[in-house]
């Protein structure tokens, strides 16, 4: 019985290690290198325009963002990657908010579900959230999983997707690069 325990035991650990390493190699694989536009057959892609309502219902359209360097992060309360994110999401905004930038989050739950609301308040949330729909979801082309970040230059470029929990320290190093390259 001990030894089965044992095999059991090692066998998760194994396991574990192996999805770790899958995660962070398929992490690695589709985070551009730093500063690197995604591009496609035209040239650099830009940002949708998108308008969807804040959890009051009032609406918030990409446009209002125009001129300022802009993270848009697709995340849900039920994600707990995202729930890892946010707070790391917080100090970069209150870090970045008087150079002209700004996070938006757009909140994969249903529509008026209170726990947006409910994680919002909790953690203290310092930046918009709307929430978001399929369209939008399919006007950026490849949100095929939640936390799907984007960072978005000043033109309203796309310069780096990310997929999964992204590090402060790498949003970072992209936003000082925006915005030192515009100062």
């Amino acid at each position: 019985m001990r030894v089965l325990i044992i095999l059991l035991i090692a066998g998760g650990v194994v396991a574990g290690i192996a999805a770790t390493v899958m995660i962070s190699s398929e992490n690695d694989a589709v985070q551009p290198s730093v500063g690197q536009i995604e591009e496609n057959e035209e040239g650099p892609r830009f940002a949708p325009d998108w308008e969807l309502p804040d959890t009051e219902g009032s609406p918030v359209k990409f446009s209002d963002f125009v001129g300022q360097v802009v993270i848009v992060d697709f995340w849900a309360t039920w994600c707990a990657p995202c729930r890892l994110e946010i707070p790391e999401l917080i100090k970069l905004q209150s870090t970045y908010r008087d150079r002209g930038f700004t996070i938006v989050g757009i909140s994969l739950d249903q529509p008026g579900n209170p726990a947006v609301k409910d994680y919002m308040a909790e953690v203290g949330v310092n930046y918009p959230i709307v929430m978001g729909n399929a369209e939008v979801m399919e006007a950026f082309g490849d949100v095929d999983g939640v936390p799907t970040t984007y960072v978005i230059d000043r033109s309203g470029k796309v310069v780096a997707k990310h997929l999964g929990y992204t590090n402060r320290d790498v949003f970072e190093r992209e936003i000082e690069m925006i915005i030192g390259s515009s100062e």
